[in-house]
């Protein structure tokens, strides 16, 4: 077998790396497939291993494959408005509206997408190879609820990890389980990362089934700007799943499953895009009683969780400008948007948010001083901010807390100091080098620390946290510890 050949991670198909990147120690094996394509009555299934893939030829990972996937239309309203609010420029919202392209398909139509799109990429360091190592940690990536790709369409480069570990850990975007040792891989010393959805989706693993669960397949997380809206109830999720049956023109799941590909890609697609609210792609974890028996700030609030995780949270100043409606301008505005994130909340907690948590004063006391900054805060506090709170206070002196202070500091924004790899454009190289130590360590030695030996504090119960700026790094207290995350964690709007 040559060098840059492995059998298949189910050893029934070889691979041959795609590329081998000399400078940094290691192959890029693309496009390995981890279950067969999930059509007819695999659709909305848990994957299935493939059995009938023949060893005697070999794949080069060199077709790519996108899963079907849509976002909702105000993110095209979003990114217009967001440098022009940063700048202080004025929007106008109707114009911009009246702009949008009636269908996603006007928008972009990747030719990658398949419902045929169950594949991975390993980046294995080349003296597994060499020199048969094995039980090297592993870094796995992962995001997004109703859009997003393994490698976030190029966005993704581990190169300036693996340059920092000198080639010292396995990365899969983004299934590994059971095979991981073929490409010299460590299934007992996994590290998860995802950012925004796949970090939400991480948080809920970790308290999947309130912890009375075999729990999950990881032993630490890396979780940055963890977001989703919370789903008290089945009702809006429920809402959401009829509206596609009908766009369908299907009345069950089983009816849908036997429709043709094409229409199924076309309604998603459709029905995300036109029938999202602002700030959402409608579906999302919900609490179901069971995988999800409660709010997770509850959850973690209560003990109801896996104990025996490390992990790492960031968050950044502005989360929640992405996902904040431009035409917020009044208190009926605002409480109107409250009402509907929170269909079943009580008059009296709608009444303490709108007058004590959030009130109405805007002289920058309480962190802004328009309607609009007024709903920004708070949709970043409830979905994104306190969420990596929740998790630090859990998990206390296993958490590692990291407020990310780069201005803007919008949604996502750290992660691409994560992948920092040199030729990254508008990244401070002092703060994406420390990040990157920071995530390294962490992976290798569960202790996050600098190149300099300093170690990142443990959150523990002085909610410590380090501050990332472009005037250097200190630690102190961390913003998300606050009266207004302890409201939220106690799930009152419920």
């Amino acid at each position: 077998m040559k060098a840059t050949e492995i059998d298949h991670i189910y050893q029934q198909e070889r691979h041959r790396a795609i590329s081998l990147n000399a400078t940094g120690g290691y192959y890029n094996f693309s496009n390995i497939r981890y279950g067969v394509a999930p059509v007819d009555d695999l659709r909305f299934r848990a994957p299935v291993a493939p059995t009938d893939i023949s060893s005697a030829v070999v794949n080069n990972g060199s077709v790519g494959r996108v899963c079907p996937q849509s976002t909702g239309n105000w993110s095209l309203i979003a990114q217009q408005f967001y440098p022009k609010y940063l700048s202080g420029q004025s929007f106008d919202y109707d114009t911009a509206m009246a702009a949008l392209p009636s269908s996603p398909m006007a928008v972009s139509s990747d030719p990658r997408t398949t419902e045929d799109c169950l594949f991975l990429d390993v980046l294995a360091p080349q003296k597994v190879f060499k020199q048969n190592i094995t039980g090297l940690p592993v870094l796995v990536y992962g995001g997004g609820y109703s859009s997003g790709e393994k490698t976030g369409n190029g966005k993704f480069n581990p190169a300036g990890l693996l340059h920092i570990s000198n080639a010292s850990f396995v990365y899969v975007a983004m299934n590994y389980r059971d095979n991981i040792h073929l490409f010299g891989g460590d299934k007992t010393r996994v590290t998860v990362m995802g950012g925004s959805a796949g970090a939400g989706s991480i948080m809920h693993h970790i308290a999947s089934s309130g912890g009375a669960d075999a729990g999950p397949f990881f032993n630490q997380a890396i979780m940055l700007s963890p977001a989703f809206l919370p789903s008290p109830t089945l009702t809006t999720p429920e809402a959401s799943f009829r509206g596609f049956l009908d766009m369908l023109g299907v009345s069950s799941l089983a009816e849908a499953r036997q429709l043709d590909s094409e229409a199924l890609i076309a309604a998603n697609a459709i029905y995300i895009y036109s029938q999202s609210p602002y700030g959402s792609n409608l579906f999302g974890p919900a609490v179901d009683g069971a995988l999800v028996p409660a709010l997770l700030g509850q959850s973690l609030m209560n003990g109801s969780f896996h104990h025996n995780v490390r992990i790492m949270v960031s968050h950044n100043m502005l989360e929640g400008l992405l996902f904040t409606n431009p035409t917020i301008s009044t208190t009926t505005d605002y409480t109107n948007m409250l009402e509907a994130s929170m269909p079943d909340i009580p008059q009296d907690q709608l009444e303490y948010i709108n007058g004590t948590l959030y009130p109405g004063r805007f002289n920058g006391t309480y962190g802004y001083t328009s309607e609009f900054q007024r709903a920004l805060v708070t949709i970043q506090d409830s979905t994104i901010v306190c969420n990596t709170n929740y998790l630090a206070k859990a998990l206390s002196d296993q958490a590692y807390s990291l407020n990310f202070k780069v201005s803007p500091g919008i949604h996502g924004q750290e992660t691409s100091y994560v992948f920092q790899n040199g030729v990254t454009s508008g990244v401070n190289t002092m703060v994406a080098d420390a990040l990157q130590q920071y995530i390294v360590s962490f992976v290798m030695d569960s202790m996050p620390t600098s190149f300099d030996g300093t170690p990142l504090p443990t959150y523990g119960t002085s909610s410590r946290a380090m501050m990332m700026a472009t005037t250097g790094l200190t630690v102190g207290t961390d913003d998300a510890s606050n009266a207004r995350c302890q409201w939220w964690q106690q799930g009152l709007y419920a």
